[in-house]
């Protein structure tokens, strides 16, 4: 507990004190008379303090919800993968033309040159893709939503119907 004196005022034999005890704030007042000659006893005076306003927020502070995700780091992890089905590298075709096919991860994302190509249920696809004649680079990606990616390129060369 601290005490502190505030003011101290002596005027024509009489004192006065005022003390504040935390936020308790007293004035004593004494007439300094000796005890033995029947003097008034000391008086008090509380003087009211004014509280300290404190806000409290009206609206409740949302609690964080925790919620568990586990990411695979690896393909393997995770089951991605793709497979191609009738492409090789260096496949040779005649025409403008060709459908590819395959499987890959029922969940995943494919694309084929940045295009994405939906997949059934089962994981499987297929998709007709327009050729140039001479040389075409597939890019065919497969990724989950942690991050991993399953991919093939391979070239297709693409000659003339009549040749």
């Amino acid at each position: 507990m601290k005490l502190s004196r505030r003011g101290l005022s002596r005027s024509a034999g009489l004192a006065l004190v005022i003390v504040s005890i935390g936020a308790l704030v007293a004035c004593v007042q004494n007439t300094n008379r000796d005890p033995a000659t029947s003097a008034p006893a000391p008086t008090a005076t509380t003087v009211p303090v004014q509280p300290t306003a404190t806000t409290v927020p009206s609206a409740s502070t949302p609690v964080p919800t925790t919620v568990p995700i586990q990411v695979g780091t690896t393909p393997t992890q995770l089951g991605l993968f793709l497979e191609l089905q009738g492409l090789g590298e260096n496949t040779v075709v005649r025409g403008d033309a060709i459908v590819a096919s395959g499987i890959t991860s029922p969940d995943a994302v494919l694309s084929i040159n940045g295009v994405i190509i939906p997949i059934n249920d089962d994981g499987s696809f297929e998709v007709t893709l327009a050729l140039t004649e001479g040389p075409n680079l597939l890019e065919v990606v497969s990724s989950d939503l942690s991050g991993n990616q399953e991919s093939r390129a391979l070239w297709v060369v693409a000659l003339p119907e009549d040749a």
